[in-house]
């Protein structure tokens, strides 16, 4: 019964986790893409969510379009940051499942202060993401990941 019990607990948990990382941008990535479900959960390895495959264009594409339609990013390339450190500060925490109680929201500005300048300097964006949104993301990812 309490292995019955775990399993399902684990289930939920899995399916919120994944619910919560695939949001209103990925849907509308995914239908002008032509993007299935399933194909978009391949792209990202099943720990640190990084995308594994760097050089498929069509991951490419997507990231595009999900950094404009979560207005990181204006068609031009050019990086909201303010709407950046919000996404850091207030999602991605979620995606690894780390709560507020463990990583309060001050300290997540914080560590947001300090992981997207080290990543500008490790990927080369400043201004411009200068398609460079793939490594970009693994690269906050693989931070926020380790925190």
């Amino acid at each position: 019964m309490k292995t019955e019990l775990a399993i399902v607990i684990f289930t939920a948990i899995t399916q919120l986790t994944q619910s919560t990382f695939f949001d209103s941008s990925d849907v509308i990535c995914s239908q002008k893409l032509k993007v299935s479900r399933e194909l978009f959960d391949s792209w990202f390895h099943g720990t640190t969510l990084e995308i594994t495959d760097v050089n498929d264009k069509l991951i490419d594409d997507y990231m595009i379009c999900w950094m404009q339609e979560r207005k990181f990013t204006n068609k031009d390339g050019e990086i909201n940051y303010d709407n950046l450190y919000e996404w850091v500060r207030k999602d991605v925490y979620r995606y690894f499942g780390k709560d507020i109680t463990t990583h309060p929201l001050e300290e997540r500005k914080e560590i947001a202060a300090k992981i997207i300048p080290e990543c500008q300097a490790e990927v080369g964006f400043d201004k411009f993401i200068n398609n460079k949104e793939i490594a970009a993301y693994n690269c906050i990812a693989t931070k926020i990941e380790k925190v």
